[in-house]
């Protein structure tokens, strides 16, 4: 980690030494997501080169470069599902309704507070439909996925004098916290390096730039430093060797003036996965399964090479149906008419050997990629046609599902922190308290799941908000919340804790009828 912005003077070298083992992890977890498993699992690939060269008459030079057969895409795949189980379904976002007083009430404040919970849900919904935010949850859980982290940058838009965010590499971040709490943010900075001279260009010839955006509370500042880049290799601490170009801060060459925000916080806001105490950075997904996954490719590969080797078919013949040509090679006469009166019919021999040691070997490391990866039922297809009814497939899917909601309960807090800093301009500001972030897991609950969990987060009373309860677990919009909310609230029961939940389920019902239903049961 990083304390101070030292690492940007003039004569240190660039990345930091510190960064080199999370920046390599970017670099090889993005070649895994793009399908280039040979460019990571290179000592695997010389391991099944050592094995090849115990078949005598064959010849290692003549494979193609993509013998690492293993390219069924579980990393992308395994990501990809990620995302559509915590944001597939997209999250429920809506601004809380305000408790009122009994004075309040009396008072008549009920209407007012009906008015402005109505500007405000308005206000909410110009703000997710400008920002395109739904949209871009799934690469940002993509990305928290294959590297731990994801990174979004607050911009201003001179055009509709609006903010808006997009996403950032975190290859290109460099955060730098409090050495005594490391919760305590001090400065996000965004470096990156440009070459400055044409790509034909000798390497000796080259010119490269370093931009540096130093972001802290309210306000960022833009730097350039001339840069020289090294050529000399160098591990990271495992003993490793690192891919990341490292370079030599010569000279500053610009310094920006610092450009005020307007935010309350920094314009660079991150989404992480599961961190430890020793760091600020999350977990990935894919370390755990890399060693598997690598011996997956390694079995593949092995039982292809055999097959290639020993199942091309062999034509087996009468001696008496064969004749030799000019050359003096023997060749089966099976293009035209022969005798089989005592012979034997002409036939293709296959290689039946068994391999089975083998698929026990990768049924074993399948098994284990499932269980590992959290993600086995998303993964194995099998397990959707194995499940017999709705509460078969919850429990097949019970370590998904826990992945996305903790996926998901880690990204409220952050996401409630970039919506109210978005709106700082050009909405009306919304304050974290007022928003509610519901996130689903993608699969879909039962109206009695539904109705327990609206009891519960209202505490096993009377439900006061129910047009938020309605959009969150019954798939309402705004508007047919709303409605319903209205319509129930003129009758003395509450449906939520009184006549519905006795209420017989109706077939075929899509979420949120019984509660129309339970209307026409108090009318009558």
């Amino acid at each position: 980690m990083l304390f101070d912005l030292s690492f940007l003077e003039v004569g240190k070298t660039f990345p930091p030494y510190s960064e080199l083992e999370r920046l390599e992890m970017y670099r090889q977890n993005k070649l895994l997501f793009d399908h280039r498993l040979q460019e990571v699992f290179a000592a695997y690939l010389e391991r099944i080169r050592q094995i090849v060269n115990k078949f005598s008459d064959t010849d290692w030079a003549q494979m193609t470069p993509d013998i690492y057969s293993l390219d069924m895409d579980y990393f992308e795949l395994l990501s990809i599902k990620t995302a559509d189980m915590t944001v597939g379904d997209p999250p429920t976002i809506t601004i809380k309704k305000r408790v009122l007083s009994q004075e309040e009430i009396e008072s008549g404040g009920e209407e007012g507070e009906e008015q402005r919970h109505v500007v405000a849900e308005e206000n909410l919904k110009a703000l997710l439909d400008g920002t395109g935010l739904v949209n871009k949850l799934t690469p940002l859980v993509i990305d928290i996925s294959r590297y731990g982290d994801a990174v979004m940058r607050i911009y201003y838009q001179e055009k509709n004098g609006k903010n808006n965010f997009t996403g950032i590499s975190p290859e290109m971040w460099f955060p730098v916290v409090d050495r005594e709490v490391k919760e305590n943010r001090l400065y996000d900075v965004l470096a990156w390096v440009d070459c400055t001279t044409p790509e034909e260009a000798d390497e000796n010839r080259r010119e490269y730039i370093l931009h540096a955006q130093i972001h802290a509370a309210g306000k960022y500042e833009n730097r350039q430093y001339r840069v020289k880049k090294m050529d000399s290799a160098y591990k990271l601490p495992d003993g490793s060797d690192c891919q990341i170009p490292r370079f030599k801060i010569e000279a500053l060459i610009a310094r920006g003036k610092m450009i005020e925000t307007g935010l309350s916080a920094s314009a660079i806001r991150d989404f992480h996965n599961v961190t430890t105490s020793e760091s600020i950075f999350g977990i990935n997904d894919y370390d755990r399964i890399n060693a598997i996954i690598a011996e997956l490719g390694v079995r593949y590969t092995l039982e292809a090479l055999v097959l290639d080797k020993h199942t091309a078919p062999t034509l087996a013949a009468d001696e008496r149906n064969f004749y030799q040509d000019a050359k003096g090679q023997w060749n089966a006469n099976v293009g035209g008419v022969m005798p089989v009166k005592d012979g034997q019919y002409p036939q293709y021999i296959v290689w039946d050997a068994s391999l089975q040691a083998n698929h026990s070997m990768i049924e074993k490391l399948e098994k284990h990629l499932y269980s590992l990866s959290e993600m086995g039922a998303v993964l194995n297809d099998d397990s959707f046609g194995a499940s017999q009814g709705f509460e078969a497939l919850e429990t097949r899917m019970t370590n998904a599902r826990l992945k996305a909601r903790r996926l998901g309960s880690l990204m409220v807090t952050p996401l409630k922190e970039l919506i109210s800093l978005i709106s700082k301009k050009g909405y009306s500001p919304i304050s974290i308290d007022e928003l509610s972030v519901q996130f689903n897991d993608g699969l879909p609950l039962t109206e009695n799941q539904e109705v327990n969990i609206a009891i519960k987060k209202a505490g096993g009373t009377a439900i006061e908000d129910v047009s938020t309860i309605l959009q969150e677990h019954f798939g309402k919009s705004k508007e047919e919340a709303d409605a319903i909310a209205e319509t129930l609230a003129q009758n003395t029961a509450n449906p939520f804790t009184g006549n519905f939940l006795n209420m017989p389920p109706s077939d075929g019902a899509d979420k949120g009828e019984p509660l129309d239903g339970a209307q026409e049961t108090n009318e009558e």
